[in-house]
């Protein structure tokens, strides 16, 4: 844990998607052993050996790793046996409780784009081409500042909360960093945008490249420092575009109040 939320440190450095962890640290607080035992065998008989998954685990009080072994199914009930590491004895517990460990990599990172709460953002810009539109949150709601011809036309409640649920939805699709990208090739000198300022003047943004058919997505990256290639859902995507360029044309007429 790190700060306010959970880092994944191996195999790769990425904010970890704390619901999902959060969630391991429940389900593992709660679990119950159904029954334990002086070890009778070797504990290779068991799958305890060289187990097929071990769960480290520090805490505050105990920051020395402590590592659980899950080892082979048993034979009686949906129970495996289990142990931990240094102990004499070993345990069943819920066979669940393996599976809920036995995630995958990309399932433990944070896959929102954007980590900024909704609430506090106040300003989003996306560059499309040649177009540029810009939004800001005012005491009224949410105002056009870009394009000129839409400065201070506001936008309706319905469209500025379609807006942001749109840019709420944004996930990486696949993280490509075991892949040899050449990023000159992917990403043009004036590429795609999206980019939000929140209240406290925190920043995040999109940057897209070219078109990925074969996975109907998007190469993209952002512009924080050591942050890699990844994909971005086409169809989400292009939705998000096509409600900024549709709204701009549905934008209300500043009454200048």
């Amino acid at each position: 844990q790190a700060g306010e939320g959970w880092m994944l440190r191996y195999p790769v450095r990425y904010p970890a998607d704390s619901m999902i962890v959060e969630g391991l640290v429940a389900a593992l607080k709660y679990s119950k052993k159904a029954r334990k035992f002086p070890a009778e065998r070797d504990w290779q008989e068991y799958g305890l050996a060289r187990p097929s998954l071990k769960v480290g685990i520090e805490t505050e009080g105990s920051p020395k790793r402590r590592y659980l072994y899950f080892g082979d199914p048993s034979p009686v009930g949906n129970f495996v046996f289990a142990r931990w590491e240094g102990e004499k004895e070993y345990f069943l517990i819920q066979n669940q409780l393996k599976s809920i460990f036995s995630v995958s990599l990309y399932s433990l990172r944070m896959k929102r784009i954007f980590t900024l709460p909704l609430k506090d953002i106040s300003k989003i810009s996306v560059r499309i081409g040649d177009e540029e539109f810009v939004v800001e949150k005012r005491e009224k709601g949410w105002s056009w500042t870009e394009p000129a011809a839409l400065s201070g036309a506001r936008l309706s409640k319905k469209r500025s909360k379609k807006i942001l649920s749109s840019l709420g939805s944004l996930h990486v699709k696949e993280f490509l960093e075991t892949e040899p990208i050449d990023a000159k090739s992917i990403f043009s000198p004036s590429p795609p945008l999206l980019e939000i300022v929140a209240e406290n003047g925190s920043q995040e943004s999109l940057i897209l490249g070219q078109e990925f058919p074969e996975r109907e997505a998007y190469y993209a990256t952002q512009k924080s420092e050591g942050v890699a290639v990844f994909l971005v859902s086409k169809d989400r995507i292009q939705n998000f575009f096509s409600l900024i360029q549709k709204s701009a044309t549905k934008a209300i007429p500043s009454t200048g109040n």
